[in-house]
């Protein structure tokens, strides 16, 4: 079925009655709910009770209003990453996570901005897989992921609150932005990293695991010269562009890395909350969880964020 035809279904089962069952969706269109319908097979039970806690989700983090949202310095600092092109113009989130310092981010800033922060680079990449769409006439268009790993270090498996973020950022995308993604591409990855990838594979889901690619050290270049335009494509990994000399076209792209300065740790039983896993509970759901306590432990539930 095509992208025309998908369009014609999608207005056919959803007619205005039927989408007021729905909380407010804001700039609901055909593209939005063609991206759920087809992740969900065209059940639209299913899908509809997936927006209804899409809604939940997005009115919980404060997405519609993320681009107003000021992170924590060290973030901006430290984290790097940047929105780049594919050859037909799709966006390429890249993520330097092998440059995180993420014992000393950890020690900075609470768990919870640091996967805002990551949702919020994943909000500015559909913004412009939006304006894309608009371009092409096409209901939606994808984006590609890009890891890099240079650097990485056994801090980044061995640091527990980092895991548990990591995997709470993995859970909440795979929840919430279905077929958003064209591909994931895991470049300079070390075996240890290899490694560390099949033992996470467990928590991934079918549609997310056959997208990724993880090529050897000495292909990786390769790899991205497939999707991208080599004269648009920062020296550093592999283009022809350079910026007044530089390989890495800062402008383009945040590179962060290096150690965390000490002005930015915190005190951790004040102000950085650790957890295990975040997890939302949706109307008319239970989820079951066991606590081992000693006396005198209080339990607190976060109720929204």
């Amino acid at each position: 079925m095509n992208f025309e035809s998908n369009v014609v279904f999608v207005r056919h089962i959803c007619p205005a009655e039927t989408i007021s069952i729905l909380p407010q969706i804001e700039n609901l269109n055909d593209g939005y709910v063609l991206r759920w319908l087809r992740a969900k097979g065209g059940r639209f039970d299913d899908t509809a009770d997936s927006l209804r806690k899409n809604v939940t989700f997005r009115n919980a983090w404060h997405l519609d209003k993320i681009h107003q949202w000021t992170p924590p310095e060290c973030l901006e600092k430290y984290c790097g990453y940047g929105l780049l092109g594919d050859t037909e113009g799709r966006p390429i989130l890249m993520s330097l996570l092998g440059n995180v310092d993420v014992e000393g981010l950890l020690r900075s800033v609470a768990s919870l901005d640091y996967i805002k922060f990551s949702l919020a680079a994943i909000e500015k990449g559909m913004k412009l897989c939006e304006q894309k769409a608009a371009e092409s006439g096409r209901p939606f268009e994808q984006m590609t992921l890009v890891f890099d790993l240079e650097n990485i270090t056994s801090a980044h498996f061995s640091c527990k609150q980092f895991a548990s973020s990591f995997t709470t950022l993995v859970s909440l995308f795979q929840d919430h932005y279905p077929m958003v993604l064209r591909k994931i591409l895991i470049i300079r990855a070390p075996e240890m990293a290899r490694i560390a990838y099949a033992s996470i594979t467990a928590i991934l889901q079918d549609p997310i695991t056959r997208l990724v690619e993880m090529p050897s050290e000495s292909d990786w270049k390769w790899s991205l010269a497939q999707i991208v335009n080599l004269d648009a494509w920062p020296m550093y990994w592999g283009g022809n562009l350079v910026e007044n000399g530089d390989p890495k076209c800062p402008s383009r792209i945040k590179y962060g890395g290096g150690a965390v300065d000490e002005s930015y740790f915190v005190d951790p039983k004040k102000a950085m909350a650790d957890y295990d896993q975040l997890t939302t509970v949706y109307a008319g759901d239970k989820h079951l969880i066991q606590i081992k306590v000693k006396r005198p432990s209080r339990i607190r539930i976060l109720a929204s964020l």
